[in-house]
Order: structure tokens, then sequence, then C-alpha cells
């Protein structure tokens, strides 16, 4: 369905909008990803990078049960 490319994790600077838009430094990974359009579309891969964001953002918080599945076109039953 589709392919993640990870970086380095590096320090880079970043505004902190929580703390009076200060300049701080953050690890920081760049992720490239590619989805296949004859899988799904957004529907399919939104919540999939968003999963994938949230374990990244906080692995030992991570729970996988916020996040919904959302079914193929093909999967769901017609009446």
């Amino acid at each position: 369905m589709s392919m993640l490319c990870c970086g380095a994790i590096e320090k880079r600077p970043i505004c902190d909008k929580e703390d009076d838009f200060k300049i701080k430094v953050a690890s920081m990974m760049t992720v490239i990803a590619a989805g296949d359009h004859r899988y799904g579309d957004a529907a399919i891969m939104a919540p999939f990078f968003k999963n994938f964001k949230a374990y990244l953002e906080d692995p030992a918080g991570y729970d996988e049960t916020k996040f919904k599945g959302v079914p193929h076109y093909t999967e769901i039953k017609k009446e």
C-alpha cells in the first residue's frame, strides 16, 4: 500500500507555540511517503499515516485503539 523512506534523526530549530513562540532545539526526522492509488485513496492512507506519526512521536504512550480502521471500498457490504 505504501512505502516510507526515513532519514536520520537530526537536531533542528523549531518554534514552540506553547511556550510563547520561543525557538527550541528538537530531534527531527524526515520521512517521505508514497502511496499506491490502486489500493485506495486518502480515506485509506491518511489514517495509516496518522497512526505511524503518533507512534514515532510517542512510542511509550502509543495506543493503537485510538485509531479507527477504514475499510477498503471493496470490503464494505452493500445492502
